[in-house]
């Protein structure tokens, strides 16, 4: 294994100043084209996973969307807990599980 000294610290500075940036800053110093120096190696000098370079975020499905925008319409009840919105919905005709709703009323 090739070892990386004067390469990456000239590349990157100081592995202290870098865990200063905040973790897209950190992303976008990686080079993803140009892989003179390994990922794996890059990810750990910068303090990263080496997974969490190829992660993409999902948005919500259609139905989630819809069903969160539901929940907005009852909430002129604020009292109503997660199982009374989940009774609700499901007089609607909406099948829905008490937990997940719980976790879109919550947000």
């Amino acid at each position: 294994m090739r070892k990386w000294g004067n390469e990456v610290r000239n590349w990157l500075g100081r592995k202290k100043n870098l865990q200063r940036l905040r973790r897209e800053e950190r992303i976008a110093l990686v080079d993803f084209k140009e892989r003179e120096i390994p990922l794996t190696f890059q990810a750990k000098r910068l303090g990263l996973n080496r997974s969490s370079l190829y992660y993409e975020p999902i948005g919500p499905s259609e139905d989630e969307i819809r069903i969160k925008h539901r929940i907005e319409r009852h909430y002129q009840y604020p009292f109503f807990g997660s199982r009374r919105m989940t009774a609700m919905l499901r007089r609607e005709n909406r099948i829905i599980n008490r937990k997940p709703k719980k976790g879109l009323q919550d947000t």
